[in-house]
């Protein structure tokens, strides 16, 4: 791992308040990617967007968020459409920067609260759709309506700090996942 990713990673925990197991997994992931031939930073901003991994190779950039989930218990109740628009805004951010990719990533064990429709080929309208349903805020609807771009996922990845491994999932597995669980949930009502 070259020190500079370490240098950051320090000054962000202990100038920005970033949690140590957000930014370890920042670490790892980039570790990762750098393996795989791609040139990475960790919190490195496109535009009005922060990526928590940016990782590039042969002109391609993918903007890699780290998705944890911890909100406040007062939530609890609409817990998973918060989780739902965190995933749609932070797609909305990047497609209005024109950001290639997007990807995902997960500590083992939680499952990915990403809608399965955005986990195929996805048009502007599907996100303007989904923006509607999970009552985001007016302006970023908006945002979404004047989308000319439309940045597509391209990989999950589940991450286990305590082995130091990283793991790639394919969108499509990750779909049949949540397809799986809705059908578990419609079942049991």
């Amino acid at each position: 791992m070259e020190s500079q990713y370490v240098a950051k990673a320090i000054r962000m925990l202990k100038d920005k308040g970033v949690s140590l197991a957000h930014l370890m997994a920042e670490l790892l992931l980039c570790k990762y990617l750098s393996e795989k031939n791609f040139s990475c930073d960790i919190e490195f901003t496109i535009g009005d967007m922060k990526c928590d991994v940016y990782a590039k190779i042969d002109n391609v950039d993918t903007c890699i968020e780290i998705i944890y989930y911890t909100l406040p218990l007062e939530t609890i109740d609409k817990w998973s459409n918060i989780l739902v628009s965190i995933h749609l805004k932070k797609l909305i951010k990047m497609s209005k920067n024109k950001i290639m990719f997007a990807a995902f990533a997960y500590p083992l064990g939680l499952i990915p609260l990403i809608p399965p429709k955005l986990l195929d080929n996805y048009t502007k309208e599907v996100i303007v759709q989904l923006s509607l349903k999970y009552m985001l805020d007016e302006d970023v609807i908006a945002e979404a309506r004047e989308l000319n771009f439309v940045t597509s996922i391209s990989k999950i990845y589940i991450f286990d700090l305590y082995a130091a491994k990283v793991e790639e999932v394919l969108p499509s597995t990750i779909k049949n996942l949540l397809l799986f669980y809705e059908s578990i949930l419609r079942a049991s009502i």
